[in-house]
């Protein structure tokens, strides 16, 4: 046991090194993962049977990750807080009658880290539960989860979830919800259930409207489990940003939905509307997704980064991992893909 503990700590050493060539301490650094979709079921596929999933091991790589960071608590390199993009159960949970005991199963293991635990909200923590059961969950909404007031009026009554905080001087977090207007969640007669509806069936000509056939492009995204950033979340999005840029933040942005993805059947609805805000200000420097399973990285136009983290689910039992640390420095944030083996600098500057 003891070898086999220093060795996964030599690893994660060896990974964080690349990153960290002078090896400064970070100034705070926080887990990321996404994707866990537990259940207490034999292994299966997805939704179009073309990709295998793991569901029980999903909690073995939960305890590994939660292992990895709390090894480097031992280092002076302790995370602040561990952020999951959504997806926390699996919608077979349901049929199991096991969404309570699956939920609470997943988020022990989590609380093992000893620090506050942020889960964003995706389509699979719909099928299980709505916004106001989820919103009433101390471990699932983020404002809990602080000991934040909700200062969003317009949120709290919707049972939003999106939310900013400081990670450190200079450093702030916004997690934005990508299924704010959605047809999931949503009691089937609110404002925000029924303009999902209407988008969806605009633009989706399909009985089945999770099928994206025959759509086009990024025209695949108008499906029933993607969603949208409502008008009043942009017009918070826009003011917590330029508040950043008052301050000389530099900022993280997070949600479940991809913005930029070759994968278009996963993109949030109003992606365009969420980048335009983002190309308004200096101080968003990378953005943090989950969804589509697949680990990618991309950097637009404007030197935003764009990272979709593996899903969970879907890593084999024989593979290192899927989660990710992220490390921010004076002049660079890194993040440190554990499952991967590699490091990606983020220099502060986007030029």
């Amino acid at each position: 046991m003891v070898s086999r503990i220093r060795n996964r700590l030599s690893t994660i050493h060896q990974v964080m090194k690349m990153c960290n060539e002078d090896r400064h301490l970070p100034l705070a650094s926080f887990g990321l993962i996404a994707d866990v979709h537990y259940a207490d079921i034999d292994d299966g596929t997805n939704y179009t049977k073309t990709r295998s999933r793991y569901y029980r091991n999903s909690l073995r790589w939960v305890k590994a990750a939660v292992a990895d960071w709390t090894l480097l608590s031992d280092t002076k390199c302790q995370i602040s807080l561990v952020l999951h993009l959504g997806d926390l159960i699996d919608g077979f949970n349901v049929q199991q009658k096991a969404s309570e005991s699956a939920l609470k199963t997943i988020t022990d293991a989590f609380d093992e880290t000893k620090v506050p635990v942020f889960h964003l909200w995706g389509n699979h923590d719909f099928y299980n539960f709505s916004r106001k059961e989820l919103y009433a969950m101390p471990k699932m909404n983020p404002y809990l989860v602080a000991g934040l007031e909700h200062t969003d009026r317009i949120a709290a009554a919707a049972c939003g979830t999106y939310f900013d905080l400081e990670l450190c001087h200079g450093f702030r977090l916004v997690a934005i919800d990508t299924y704010d207007i959605s047809m999931l969640g949503h009691d089937s007669d609110s404002e925000f259930y029924e303009t999902a509806e209407r988008l969806l069936k605009q633009e989706n000509k399909n009985e089945d409207l999770n099928s994206p056939n025959g759509l086009v492009s990024d025209k695949r995204r108008f499906v029933k489990f993607n969603g949208a950033v409502s008008d009043d979340q942009l017009k918070w999005l826009d003011n917590v940003l330029s508040e950043s840029d008052s301050r000389g933040e530099v900022v993280l942005v997070a949600g479940h939905c991809p913005l930029i993805s070759y994968d278009t059947v996963c993109l949030c609805w109003n992606y365009r509307a969420i980048l335009d805000i983002f190309y308004r200000h200096n101080c968003v420097l990378a953005y943090f997704a989950g969804h589509a399973h697949d680990r990618m990285y991309s950097r637009d136009e404007h030197g935003i980064h764009h990272f979709t983290i593996p899903g969970v689910i879907e890593v084999e039992p024989g593979a290192k991992g899927a989660h990710c640390t992220v490390a921010l420095y004076a002049n660079q944030v890194t993040v440190t893909d554990v499952g991967a083996g590699i490091c990606r600098k983020l220099f502060l500057s986007r030029v």
